[in-house]
């Protein structure tokens, strides 16, 4: 990713979905999180249940207009950390100064970790992944 990312932010879960829906789908294991709450959460709107005024859900494209990572903020306990899927550094560092110019105050962030290349072992090449991961960190 060489130019700056556009990002941009959603009120709206059905909108989000709308929009996201393709690249939520590509990777549904990653995604399942953002996607199950985002449907909850417009089943709720559609309802007519009020959701807060401060979740959001954000979509994340580079130059060439594809989407390259996805974010969401709707979690109804403190300190309500944002949820991030997967995304290139540069739309990491520009949703930080996001935050910063919309007076956002996030103190945890949680969401998918990005798979770290590692040496492979002996025992690495026998074990499930998860447990590798478990082990190396």
């Amino acid at each position: 990713m060489t130019a700056d990312p556009t990002l941009r932010f959603y009120a709206d879960p059905e909108e989000f979905l709308a929009a996201a829906g393709a690249y939520l789908a590509a990777d549904p294991v990653v995604s399942t999180v953002v996607a199950s709450v985002t449907r909850r959460m417009a089943a709720r709107r559609a309802e007519g249940v009020t959701l807060p005024e401060d979740d959001w859900w954000l979509m994340v494209r580079d130059a060439s207009g594809a989407v390259v990572g996805a974010a969401m903020r709707t979690a109804p306990f403190p300190p309500r950390p944002a949820f991030l899927l997967p995304m290139p550094p540069e739309a990491a560092e520009a949703l930080a100064h996001a935050w910063h110019r919309r007076g956002e105050r996030v103190r945890a962030v949680n969401g998918a970790l990005p798979r770290r290349p590692r040496p492979a072992t002996a025992g690495s090449m026998f074990r499930p992944a998860y447990v590798n991961d478990l082990i190396d960190g």
